[in-house]
């Protein structure tokens, strides 16, 4: 865990510096050597792997991706596409068991048949049995040997259980799910195609419903939900979606990058829309939507350092 939070540390360092803020080469190298790190510490006898290991990448997607700590790690997996560290230290343990066999029948040597034949029930084997059962196959008490035409079907069982467990855990207000927006496979597209830092973790936040707003503000203060209310004074609840499309104080900010995007989807202007124009089917319409969500963060910033500087003086 330490260290693969030094290489976490050490990737942020050289992509603010060298790495020219370009997310997808740092998660990609995170995945050459963190997790390399932290597979090697998870042995391949399954009995040290736990949900532990995904600390240090959602911690490192936290920082790249500029987002409050209400955005969950698993929503940050969830929004870049990353599977979790367990679910990767697992696919190796079964990719061990899967070369069992085959080693037997190379007549590679070593003492892979004193494994095949010992009838010890070691928590290994327990667990390794706990785990196939739990994905559907058939392990007989004690025996956690698999078969090599198998390990296809079991690693999509594996992804199929990692991204259900995933989402159900990221299910929040600060989440993509939560404005209907359908989970990245893999690092999303608009990561790669906005060059500028800022707008990409603006749209990021936009993407995870974590705008500054009074929703979240009140979040933070307790304030009861329905007194959550928009500061244009219409009386309607601050969601991201009636910052898009309905409020008064991003008038000109709307007509310049949102409605050219209804225009080109050719969709009203409904709540429904706002995770039609944020689900990232359109590099153009991504960069408008990303603009607009800058614009938004950068007044919210102005307005609240306007009203500190009173109390300050």
């Amino acid at each position: 865990m330490q260290a693969a939070s030094l290489t976490a540390k050490a990737i942020l360092r050289f992509y603010h510096t060298k790495g020219t803020k370009h997310l997808p080469a740092a998660l990609q190298v995170y995945e050459a050597k963190g997790t390399s790190k932290l597979l090697y510490g998870c042995e391949i006898w399954a009995t040290a792997i736990t949900e532990k290991p995904d600390s240090p990448m959602q911690n490192l997607l936290r920082t790249l991706a500029g987002t409050p700590r209400c955005v969950a790690g698993p929503a940050l997996r969830t929004e870049f596409g990353q599977s979790s560290t367990e679910i990767k230290a697992w696919k190796r343990v079964f990719n061990f068991c899967a070369r069992l066999p085959i080693a037997v029948d190379d007549t590679c040597g070593g003492f892979t048949h004193l494994v095949l034949q010992d009838n010890h029930i070691s928590p290994r084997r327990k667990r390794l049995s706990a785990r196939l059962t739990s994905l559907g196959f058939s392990s007989p008490s004690g025996i956690a040997i698999l078969k090599p035409e198998s390990l296809t079907e079991v690693k999509m069982c594996l992804a199929r259980l990692d991204f259900a467990s995933t989402t159900s855990r990221a299910r929040r207000t600060c989440s993509g799910l939560a404005l209907g927006i359908p989970p990245s496979e893999g690092i999303p597209s608009y990561c790669y195609n906005i060059s500028s830092e800022h707008l990409r973790k603006a749209l990021t936040r936009a993407r995870t419903n974590s705008l500054p707003s009074a929703i979240l503000t009140g979040r933070f203060q307790g304030t009861p939900f329905s007194m959550r209310l928009c500061s244009c004074q219409s009386g309607a609840l601050e969601t991201i979606d009636h910052t898009f499309l309905s409020c008064l104080l991003w008038d000109e900010e709307r007509a310049r990058f949102v409605a050219p995007a209804l225009a080109e989807l050719n969709i009203p202007s409904q709540p429904w829309t706002i995770s039609m124009l944020l689900a990232d089917i359109h590099p153009g319409i991504s960069l408008q939507m990303a603009r607009f969500a800058a614009a938004v963060i950068k007044k919210k910033e102005q307005n609240d350092s306007s009203r500190t500087e009173p109390l300050n003086n």
